[in-house]
């Protein structure tokens, strides 16, 4: 009998609930990904929605979502105004990707952050990413490879580029903004441009757009991105390491990544206040491809590659650091470290870390250790 009681109680409730803010399922148009830019001095938010309903007529690859746009003084004003041109209303908590134009970047992302974080509609654990030499309503029309919808084309392909080469994190909206205000560090977003293959265009990663308060300052080139990863990713186990063959020059040997670490302190000098950061990069690979000739596969050879891999890995965190002291922005997050060693006398030089940064000297020093050459111990020779 308390059984019975408890299973009409239960049926009862969920009679009450309304899935959808009330809305039938008809009634409603889903966001999958939004792109907001900064155009004639208003806000520009453009969105790929899916279509509703599939028809015969209808379910052509090309004609699988809508692109639309809307202006206004605000985000929110942008919003609203995109919802007049739809007879459903918008669901935006199916959005898996936010892009950010290059114009809004450069001008103040303060134009729009308060919105997209204080909103209960937009998920706050979803990667963002900024729009290179063109605008997000270019980029949505752009047709995905091997995919329906390019928004979750590109969220797939962040983390797949996360798991294979290991080069470009997403960099999630939460993370974003909370770099954005905190002391003693500044965010950093991957890059997305137009790339012309034949006929058509493609989409690719290209680089980090570096910020500085809120506004885009610069951006790193690939190798740089790279030494960027190599600073201050986490349990980096991927990714591939090309060095030149020593002994055929023109070819490479490619080492596979299996471990790589930094170890970041800074060595603090209380009475001069002069700051030196102590870096350690620890680091395992795999011989995983070598072109050209050369019988480097022998023990006495290991030292000679295990040193050139080092230089290569500390070239890429060398022109990392340089950049972010050249453009001064503390993207590595030293004043953090900083502020973590010793509270007290990052009280004291906070205001003036400014100008401290781009002069702060650092030491780096790397290690890399060959562990496998998987199933072949030697290269081929080809007879010519």
């Amino acid at each position: 009998m308390k059984n019975y009681k408890l299973s009409v109680i239960i049926i009862f409730m969920l009679t009450l609930l309304s899935g959808c803010q009330g809305n039938e399922i008809p009634d409603l148009i889903f966001s999958i990904g939004i792109g907001v830019d900064w155009q004639d001095n208003q806000i520009e938010l453009t969105s790929e929605f899916i279509k509703p309903t599939a028809t015969k007529e209808d379910s052509r690859e090309d004609s699988s979502a809508v692109i639309l746009s809307g202006k206004g003084r605000t985000l929110a004003e942008a919003s609203n105004l995109l919802s007049d041109f739809l007879p459903q209303t918008p669901l935006w908590n199916h959005v898996s990707i936010v892009l950010l134009g290059e114009n809004l970047c450069k001008t103040d992302v303060a134009l729009v952050s308060d919105y997209l974080t204080r909103t209960t509609e937009i998920k706050h654990n979803i990667p963002l990413l900024v729009i290179s030499g063109s605008n997000p309503e270019e980029i949505f029309k752009t047709k995905p490879v091997l995919e329906t919808y390019l928004s979750t084309s590109l969220a797939r392909t962040l983390k797949n580029e996360e798991k294979q080469l290991n080069m470009y994190k997403p960099v999630l909206m939460y993370e974003f903004m909370r770099k954005l205000i905190t002391p003693g560090i500044e965010p950093v977003l991957p890059q997305i441009k137009k790339v012309k293959d034949g006929e058509k265009y493609i989409l690719s990663l290209d680089g980090l757009a570096v910020f500085k308060g809120p506004r885009m300052i610069a951006s790193l080139n690939e190798a740089e991105s790279k030494g960027y990863h190599y600073l201050t990713g986490k349990n980096i186990n991927s990714g591939l390491l090309l060095i030149n063959n020593p002994e055929d020059p023109g070819y490479f040997i490619t080492f596979e990544l299996t471990k790589l670490a930094a170890e970041i302190k800074p060595l603090i000098e209380k009475e001069n206040q002069r700051i030196t950061m102590l870096i350690q990069v620890h680091a395992d690979g795999n011989f995983y491809e070598q072109s050209g000739g050369g019988d480097l596969l022998r023990l006495d050879k290991y030292p000679q590659l295990e040193q050139m891999a080092e230089d290569k890995i500390n070239a890429y965190i060398s022109n990392c650091i340089d950049k972010a002291q050249n453009i001064n922005s503390d993207i590595l997050g030293w004043g953090q470290l900083i502020n973590q060693a010793d509270t007290h006398f990052w009280g004291g030089i906070a205001p003036q870390w400014d100008t401290m940064f781009p002069a702060v000297n650092y030491q780096l020093q790397s290690d890399f250790i060959i562990r496998r050459t998987y199933l072949t111990s030697k290269s081929y020779y080809f007879q010519e």
